[in-house]
């Protein structure tokens, strides 16, 4: 059976008699791939090209994230596209079907399906037309007086 020892523990804040403790606490905070100058410059003074190596990182880093908000612009794109042949397969769906229902005798339904066809058409350019647009206005002259 083995017993544990325990060792005398020095207190350091008593290694002066008198002495009242004290501690200095820095913080520094930075914000983006590139630390400031001075930070970059001790990185360089320990180890001999690690500037260059930190600043290669970010250029890599900025083109990654490039490349990904293009494909992510493209994809956003392409299913804008597929959308809007989708709502065109069904309003040209919904046209033939009431003209096929109004010439089977069925004026009424036939209309109210052509109705409903047209009105999702003209609702969709309105739509667009009231949306803001994403450039901004330039000046003109009776605005800057």
């Amino acid at each position: 059976m083995s017993r544990k020892k325990t060792l005398p523990v020095k207190n350091v804040l008593e290694s002066k008699a008198g002495a009242r403790p004290s501690s200095v606490v820095t913080s520094a905070t930075f914000q983006g791939p590139i630390p400031p100058p001075s930070i970059l410059q001790g990185y360089e003074t320990i180890i001999p090209g690690a500037a260059e190596r930190i600043l290669v990182m970010a250029e890599k880093q900025q083109q990654h994230d490039h490349s990904i908000q293009k494909i992510m612009i493209e994809k956003h794109h392409g299913d804008f596209r597929r959308g809007q042949y989708c709502a065109a397969v069904v309003v040209l769906a919904l046209i033939a079907a009431g003209a096929f229902i109004a010439h089977l005798g069925q004026p009424i339904i036939g209309g109210i399906l052509c109705a409903t066809g047209l009105a999702s058409i003209v609702t969709a350019f309105l739509a667009k037309s009231k949306r803001p647009s994403a450039q901004p206005q330039t000046n003109t002259i009776s605005q800057r007086q």
